[in-house]
């Protein structure tokens, strides 16, 4: 017994605890922040974290904090509301805008009224040159259309309402629709030339915005589109049938074209 005394005292002496007793102990850290037990100073825990025990936690890095936050330069830094969206390649699939229709369009893809994957040439190699194609095909497709009605209609009453009206026939002297292939354009009046023309660059500059990606650009913008739908008929149907009407409509304007040059005689007497 006095030696189990001794031994114990002899521990408390050196300042350790017995086993028994350090077993059973709750370990506390330092308020130092060094972790271990009757050891002082700094050491590679106290370098990395601050508080005690539970409230223990990470030392703010201050080597990554800017010395001064220049808020004007970073404003000026941002992308302005009205840029296009940041490439895939670049933006990795992060980009916060929504990409346009017309930035986001390949041949074949079907995304297109009247899309069957036909480009043997490969003229449409990147977006923009699809949508600036398909803008001039549907442009070109409703002219189509206008000019195969009014064909006929120009060679069956132009006659009748100008002799009506007591002004000179626009037909040729055979009753020809007045084109470069069959002539009489000299006697259509300035007038109308002036009006055309005026109609023309008043119908292309609704298109600016949507063709160049000037102002807003409207990111569900189809090629072709106006906003003119009073009747509220606009479908993928209609789409459709607009441009393969069209289509037949140019050919068929060339075919009358070409018919008349040859045969020097009208199609619709």
């Amino acid at each position: 017994m006095h030696m189990l005394c001794c031994i114990g005292s002899l521990g408390l002496a050196n300042g350790r605890m017995p086993t028994g007793a350090m077993r059973h102990a709750p370990l506390r850290m330092q308020k130092d922040g060094s972790g271990g037990l009757g050891i002082t100073g700094p050491g590679p825990v106290s370098g990395k974290y601050e508080g005690a025990g539970m409230g223990t936690r990470p030392k703010p890095d201050d080597s990554m904090r800017p010395d001064e936050i220049d808020y004007e330069a970073a404003a000026a830094s941002q992308p302005s509301k009205d840029a296009k969206p940041v490439p895939d390649v670049i933006a990795g699939g992060f980009s916060s805008r929504t990409l346009a229709l017309v930035d986001n369009l390949r041949v074949g893809d079907g995304r297109l009224a009247g899309d069957v994957g036909f480009d043997p040439l490969q003229l449409a190699d990147s977006s923009s040159t699809l949508a600036w194609y398909r803008e001039a095909e549907i442009k070109h497709a409703r002219i189509g259309m206008l000019a195969a009605l009014g064909w006929p209609v120009a060679e069956k009453l132009n006659g009748p309402l100008s002799e009506a009206l007591g002004q000179p026939s626009l037909l040729t002297d055979d009753g020809r629709v007045p084109t470069i292939l069959n002539g009489g354009l000299d006697g259509v009046s300035s007038v109308y030339w002036a009006a055309a023309l005026a109609l023309a660059v008043a119908a292309e500059s609704t298109y600016l915005d949507d063709q160049l990606g000037v102002g807003m650009k409207r990111t569900d913008y189809e090629p072709g589109m106006l906003g003119f739908d009073p009747l509220g008929l606009d479908s993928k149907v209609t789409r459709n049938a607009e441009i393969w009407l069209g289509r037949v409509g140019m050919m068929a304007v060339v075919a009358y074209a070409l018919e008349e040059s040859v045969t020097k005689a009208p199609l619709f007497p």
